[in-house]
């Protein structure tokens, strides 16, 4: 786990992924819609998932580049992409609502449904905004962002 938690390799992987997505923006063809996805198209952009282990690496980002290479619009993609992280959130709040639960915290219940309610509202408002965005403008602000912050890292890294 060390091995993966190492700054440069963060800052590496944050610049060749934004690469990459520069790769899938300028090739894609960009004009299928989610009803266009085959199987085969699903397993991959699935499976790309796997990469965001590496830190560094955004599942949403992956996921979203994997839907351009398989000929999805921006914003089919990025739905795609948060479809597809459902079943992964669900588990992992599930899973972390029996810890809670099972430990002595005192919490009480008002602000675990606040809390909920208060996540689920701006996430579906963030994911609404950013499909929307996705209709009109390329990614390649998050592709500015993920090589500004790379090379921050990389400089902090060096000064030590």
């Amino acid at each position: 786990e060390k091995l993966f938690r190492r700054p440069l390799l963060v800052a590496a992987m944050l610049i060749s992924f934004a690469l990459i997505l520069v790769w899938a923006e300028k090739i894609s063809l960009k004009k299928d819609n989610l009803d266009k996805l085959t199987w085969q198209k699903v397993i991959f952009i699935g499976f790309a998932q796997i990469l965001a282990l590496i830190p560094g690496v955004s599942r949403a980002g992956i996921t979203m580049t994997a839907g351009l290479f398989c000929g999805l619009k921006r914003e089919a993609a990025a739905r795609f992409s948060f479809l597809l992280a459902t079943p992964i959130m669900l588990a992992a709040a599930l899973y972390k609502l029996k810890d809670l639960f099972s430990s002595s915290t005192n919490l009480s219940s008002i602000y675990l449904w606040v809390g909920f309610l208060t996540a689920t509202i701006t996430g579906f408002l963030a994911i609404k905004f950013l499909i929307n965005f996705l209709k009109k403008q390329s990614f390649f602000p998050f592709v500015w962002y993920r090589i500004i912050l790379g090379l921050i890292i990389i400089f902090l890294y060096v000064l030590g």
